[in-house]
């Protein structure tokens, strides 16, 4: 919870959708995981995170907090706060 409700992961998630110039949605997606874990998403992955996109849309009504939102919950991906 610590890193959901983090300013300072607040603010990062801005920056890095800031980042990625895509405007499609699985485009962006397969750039963030990228970025953010340093590989490519699965096909399940990918899956996942564009009915979370569509679930947020709906909610959110602005496709710039859709994608901070994405990529907050990267930063919250097991594969970004595990050491491996």
């Amino acid at each position: 919870l610590a890193l959901s409700n983090s300013e300072l992961i607040h603010s990062a998630s801005a920056d890095v959708a800031k980042q990625i110039e895509t405007v499609e949605a699985e485009a962006f997606i397969r750039s963030a995981f990228v970025q953010v874990l340093s590989r490519p998403a699965t096909t399940r992955e990918v899956t996942a995170c564009l009915a979370f996109w569509e679930r947020q849309a709906g909610e959110l009504k602005n496709e710039d907090r859709v994608r901070e939102s994405l990529v907050r919950v990267l930063f919250n991906h097991n594969d970004f706060v595990t050491i491996r």
